[in-house]
């Protein structure tokens, strides 16, 4: 529910209830649908991506993210960036 991701985004919510590959589609989302593109050059990118799963390749390529759970890791990563205010602040609603 769109609801409980917000709150996860802001950390009101732990990590571990929500899914945190989902929750950083989320955040990607809401990212690119308010033009906040800080991420591609916070994460030095080409441009702005749409499909999660090439943001996670990158990242963890980029942060050094291996094995089974790099895509966990290289998420857990962009929601700190995310949460720390380097990837732009903007209002959630």
């Amino acid at each position: 529910d769109e609801i409980a991701l917000r709150l996860a985004l802001t950390a009101a919510i732990s990590d571990e209830v929500l899914d945190r590959i989902e929750l950083a589609e989320y955040l990607l989302s809401m990212l690119n649908r308010k033009s906040q593109h800080q991420y591609v050059e916070k994460f030095r990118m080409t441009g702005p991506m749409e499909d999660i799963d090439e943001v996670l390749d990158w990242l963890a390529q980029r942060f050094g993210c291996k094995g089974d759970d790099a895509h966990d890791s290289a998420a857990r990563k962009m929601l700190k960036y995310y949460r720390l205010g380097e990837l732009g602040k903007f209002c959630l609603d």
